[in-house]
């Protein structure tokens, strides 16, 4: 696969999987989105260091599978203003795993993923 952005060895892991239609949810800062919105922490914040949280989660994307879930995070202030988009993501777009905490899941995008097919939902 053509990955978004350089990953390290090993990642994403063995048990990553395809999303194969799954639907999930993220929040962008503008709408419709850019590509500025599907940009990893790591390549947000090139020289930033994260607690309890390997090299490949930092270069993965956020995404929810319940829409609840996604819309709590609204209410914390660094995410005041944002819009949820929901996301019907393909196996071209990359791989998923569920991790951290239920229905939170990390997503190595791809270069093939369409920016356009983000709906935004508010």
């Amino acid at each position: 696969m053509n990955w978004s952005e350089t990953l390290p060895e090993q990642c994403p892991p063995d048990n990553a999987f395809g999303p194969n239609g799954l639907v999930f949810y993220r929040l962008c800062e503008t709408s419709p989105p850019t590509d500025e919105d599907f940009k990893s922490q790591r390549a947000l914040c090139p020289t930033c260091e994260y607690k309890n949280v390997s090299e490949c989660i930092a270069r993965s994307l956020s995404v929810w599978d319940n829409i609840d879930k996604c819309l709590n995070l609204l209410k914390l202030p660094r995410h005041k203003g944002k819009s949820a988009m929901k996301l019907e993501l393909t196996n071209n777009d990359g791989l998923v795993l569920q991790t951290f905490k239920p229905n939170h899941y990390s997503w190595w995008r791809t270069q093939s993923f369409d920016i356009a097919s983000a709906t935004t939902l508010q």
